[in-house]
Order: structure tokens, then C-alpha cells, then sequence
């Protein structure tokens, strides 16, 4: 018997749920009736999506989703940018609603070293005020200050197991979990850099010969070696995910739904 899980949507930095209305609008078009979709946001949005901490951002999503009964035995996951971050974050430290699949769109997964639309003052961006009230501090990952990334960062390192910490299997196992994680990424994204960090990628290193990989920090070699996991790049700029390219991604996306 097929089952007919509840689709979640989430929105990325600088963004809202009325700004993804169009992927909201274009999933209940061309899913079956019988899926619910749920456009979630964080806090107010576009300003809280910048200036609140990732890990309070985490905390409002796990809220608002444990607050809809219908999610309560499982759902599919869509998110988009920073949203990505967010949705992992759920599958690993929560996921008392269990996701079933899990896919981002142009997700920093292995952190940014730029961000073309917002100004950043890379000298304090590992700061205590800077990790509490700027959102893309805390998944800030510079190449040459490595040491400061993994000492001072508060999300990226710990939902990616670089370090240890109390969560650390479980965050590893929750992950294993899922059915599938899908990565939609593009080498034109314009906005993350480096862009190959929505394939779980640093700069031009290959998934496959990363630590996160080869040691199987968080689960993904697990899920590549069982067929959970999959990569697909389209030719899209970052900003038209949700409008221009939405027909390209969403039709991918309903591919591994």
C-alpha cells in the first residue's frame, strides 16, 4: 500500500514563507490531492532568518512542526538554502516526527566562505556576538582559519559530527535513517560560495574523498553505499530557485518524492 506522506517546505536566509508561496502553489499542483503541504516559517522570517542564531532558528522549527499533529508519522522534506541547514538539523537533533525523505535546494552543507547578498565583516565573524545573532556565522567555514571554525562555530561543526560532542551518534543515526537525501545543486548559484557546498562538497574536493565521507561522520557513505543518496545539478541561478527554475527543480524533486 502506498503511503501519502505530508510535505514540508522551508525557506532560506533572507526569506520568508510568503516569499515560497510559488513552491508552495506548484507542489499542491502536481502532487496528489491527498498530500498536504505545509509552507513552515521562522519566526517572522526575513529578519529572523539573518539575525537569530541558527540553533534558535533549529529550535523554532522543531516547535512548529511537533505543533502539526499530521506530521506526527512522518513527512517529506523540501528546503531551500539555509533551510537545508535547518531541515538537517531537524533529521538529526529531533525528528520525534520522523522525515521520510529529505531535499535541499542549493544547500551550504559544508559551510560558505562568501555570501553574495549580505555585506560580511570576515574579521569578526567567529565572535560570541557575531555566532549568536548572525545566521551564516555560525556555518561560516574560512579554509584559513580552520582552527577558529571548529573552536568557535556553534551549528556547522556539530550537525556535521566534525567534532566531538554529546548528540554525536545520534545525530549520526537519525540521519542514517532516512529513506532518501537528495542534493540539488548548481556550479552557476551566484549566491553560496563555494557553490559545490550544496553537494556536501568543499571547495573543489569530491564528495567521495572527504573526511565527512570516508569517515562516515554523519551517515552519508551509509546512505550513498544502500542508494539513499543522490545528487542532481541543474543550470539555475541561486534567486530563481523559487521562480524561473522552479519547474526544472520541482519536477526533479518529485522524481525521488
Amino acid at each position: 500500500m502506498f503511503i501519502f506522506y505530508p510535505l514540508v517546505i522551508l525557506h532560506g536566509i533572507l526569506s520568508s514563507s510568503e516569499d515560497i508561496q510559488p513552491v508552495q502553489d506548484w507542489f499542491q499542483n502536481h502532487l496528489p490531492s491527498q498530500i498536504e503541504v505545509y509552507n513552515i516559517e521562522i519566526g517572522n522570517g526575513r529578519q529572523n532568518s539573518v539575525f537569530e542564531s541558527m540553533n534558535w532558528q533549529l529550535d523554532q522549527l522543531c516547535e512548529k512542526i511537533y505543533s502539526i499533529e499530521s506530521l506526527r508519522y512522518g513527512f517529506n522534506f523540501v528546503a531551500i538554502s539555509q533551510g537545508g541547514l535547518l531541515a538537517r538539523g531537524y533529521v538529526e537533533k529531533c525528528n520525534k516526527f520522523p522525515v521520510k525523505k529529505l531535499i535541499t535546494w542549493g544547500t551550504p552543507h559544508e559551510g560558505i566562505f562568501g555570501l553574495n547578498i549580505f555585506p560580511v565583516d570576515i574579521n569578526t565573524i567567529y565572535t560570541q556576538y557575531s555566532q549568536q545573532h548572525l545566521s551564516f556565522a555560525s556555518y561560516w567555514k574560512e579554509p584559513r582559519r580552520m582552527d577558529d571554525y571548529l573552536k568557535f562555530s556553534t551549528y556547522l561543526p556539530f550537525v556535521n559530527n566534525e567534532i566531538e560532542h554529546t548528540n554525536f551518534r545520534t545525530y549520526k543515526k537519525n540521519f542514517e535513517s532516512l529513506e532518501k537525501f537528495v542534493m540539488i545543486w548548481s556550479k552557476n548559484d551566484g549566491v553560496i560560495l563555494p557553490q559545490n557546498s550544496a553537494r556536501f562538497s568543499f571547495d573543489k574536493e569530491d564528495l567521495k574523498n572527504s573526511r565527512q565521507y570516508l569517515d562516515n561522520l554523519i551517515g552519508l557513505r551509509t546512505l550513498d553505499e544502500s542508494k539513499r543518496l543522490f545528487i542532481r545539478e541543474v543550470d539555475c541561478k541561486h534567486i530563481t530557485f523559487k521562480n524561473e527554475c522552479l519547474d526544472e527543480i520541482g519536477e526533479i524533486t518529485l522524481h525521488y518524492l
